[in-house]
């Protein structure tokens, strides 16, 4: 019979759990809750339990966090393109608000015509 995991021991396996549920899908490995938790030395009632487990819950959302951070500069860099190219006014819409462009406190709330040109034309 093997030893019982310790506490560092748990602990590793949760943060290890933590992250390969904050990991999209296509690109965890393994690929099932249940080989993680034979690879683990858990069960797959243990990971379902750690799920709501508030370490698990943080290494999740710091690990999706961290993917969405590392993937922003490239998804404004697509939404600039298709708001310059398609003239697609949603695109404009996202670039203008996540620059902060689209909810200024001394101006109107929503995004006026002028605007939307001005990023379709020069992409900024």
């Amino acid at each position: 019979m093997p030893p019982k995991p310790t506490k560092s021991d748990k602990r590793e396996s949760k943060i290890k759990f933590g992250m390969w549920l904050g990991t999209p899908e296509q690109f965890r490995k393994p690929k099932t809750q249940q080989e993680l938790a034979t690879e683990i030395g858990t069960t797959e009632v243990s990971l379902s339990r750690w799920r709501h487990d508030p370490l698990v819950i943080e290494i999740k959302q710091c690990a999706m966090k961290r993917l969405c951070e590392d993937s922003m500069y490239e998804i404004i860099q697509g939404q600039i393109k298709k708001a310059k190219e398609e003239q697609n006014t949603q695109a404009a819409r996202f670039v203008a608000d996540v620059s902060g462009e689209l909810k200024k406190p001394d101006r109107p709330t929503g995004i006026g015509k002028i605007q939307v040109e001005f990023i379709t034309k020069n992409g900024k």
